[in-house]
């Protein structure tokens, strides 16, 4: 599994620095690419979710309208919230902005529609865990393994043009939909549907 995640880490930094882009939102080719610019490009810290009580990522924008995003994140679940054992996870994730941002002046802008696709592994999940929600073979269709679904919305504050380390800052939410969940209800019926959708907030700092 850690060259699964390591494949998909290079995979995130070699599309980067493929579509870079210069002052004018056109991309550019790698080798004019400053190095530096292989680093993440923005940092983001998430509580729940479906990722973890708290989690953090490192990623970057992609495209003219910067409407992909690339992710890699790490997630802790502490062993009291609905599990028996404290849970890593990490967590690989593409978003997408398919509806023009709109802007609400005074540098701030609203992203209306963002979906996303990620790719969640678990570590330390005690697959044999029983309780009301997690039957026996709940686990069983990809173990600690599950991909999920996300749609929300972010608001975004530029602070270009001035002396600061970071160029903006965003406030997000999302709903998301693990698919394991999703599968695993439909077989077994004691996981109550409502369970199914979970709730994520986070914040963003852009460096770029």
């Amino acid at each position: 599994m850690k060259y699964l995640f390591s494949t998909i880490l290079l995979m995130m930094l070699s599309i980067h620095h493929a579509y870079s882009r210069n002052e004018d939102g056109e991309e550019i080719p790698t080798e004019v690419k400053a190095r530096s610019k292989w680093l993440p490009d923005q940092a983001k810290l998430q509580y729940a979710g479906g990722t973890g009580m708290f989690s953090i990522y490192g990623g970057y924008t992609l495209g003219k309208r910067r409407q992909h995003e690339l992710e890699l994140g790490y997630g802790y679940r502490p062993k009291d919230i609905r599990g028996a054992n404290d849970i890593h996870i990490v967590t690989a994730r593409y978003l997408y902005s398919p509806i023009k941002v709109i802007d609400l002046g005074k540098n701030w802008s609203l992203s209306p529609l963002k979906t996303g696709i990620y790719f969640i592994y678990f570590f330390d999940r005690d697959l044999n865990t029983l309780n009301e929600y997690h039957p026996k073979d709940y686990y069983a269709l990809w173990g600690d393994k599950t991909f999920q679904f996300s749609i929300g919305q972010s608001i975004h504050k530029s602070f270009k043009g001035k002396n600061t380390f970071f160029q903006g800052v965003s406030f997000y939410y999302d709903f998301n939909q693990d698919l394991t969940q999703t599968l695993s209800t439909f077989r077994s019926f004691k996981q109550p549907f409502h369970h199914l959708i979970m709730l994520g907030f986070g914040v963003g700092l852009h460096f770029e």
